[in-house]
């Protein structure tokens, strides 16, 4: 079923040129990100999926960085899928190129696995992106083991204006200046 969907929203993604807004829960490995950049990689503008923890390849973020005028990002992961499978091998994440998106404004990642920094490849690919116009972040974590707040107000924060954190983290928010000193407006959810 989940190949002839894929399929379909392929066929359907080749006669639909010029597309400005795509969202879809079908695993990236299929082949609708290619089709999605053939057909539309200078009009998109928002993106909305989730990465499949075996799917996040070097030609996936190639993809992705094909796509020039993105300025809005939803990323997340797939719980059910993550706890069927190990750990990502953390050298596997490293070998992934960056995403360097250089319109993004805003970035959201949701991390719906509870078992530790080393699945979350949403997570792991924002912190090490290239987004010099990112000014809005949303972080929604339901994972209690890690800080994810502070690692992508960290690697992120330098021009935030805005930030929106649903998560766990124990964290100072007198460190938050630091991190992103150009912050007028936070929403902080438990």
């Amino acid at each position: 079923l989940m190949s002839t969907s894929a399929n379909f929203i392929c066929s359907i993604l080749s006669h639909c040129q010029a597309l400005t807004h795509f969202a879809t829960d079908l695993d990236p490995g299929f082949p609708w990100p290619a089709v999605l950049v053939q057909s539309s990689a200078h009009s998109l503008t928002h993106l909305d999926f989730k990465f499949h923890p075996v799917g996040s390849s070097k030609a996936l973020i190639d993809r992705l960085n094909s796509l020039v005028n993105l300025t809005w990002l939803r990323v997340g992961d797939d719980a059910a899928l993550c706890e069927d499978l190990g750990p990502v091998d953390e050298l596997d994440l490293a070998s992934l190129p960056m995403i360097s998106l250089p319109r993004l404004q805003e970035l959201q990642v949701e991390i719906a696995y509870a078992g530790g920094e080393s699945r979350d490849v949403p997570y792991e690919l924002a912190c090490r992106g290239d987004f010099p116009q990112l000014e809005r972040l949303v972080l929604v974590a339901n994972d209690m083991s890690f800080n994810y707040a502070a690692g992508l107000l960290q690697a992120q924060g330098h021009n935030l204006r805005e930030a929106q954190i649903t998560a766990y983290d124990i964290w100072t928010l007198s460190d938050i200046r630091t991190m992103a000193p150009k912050l007028r407006r936070l929403s902080w959810f438990a």
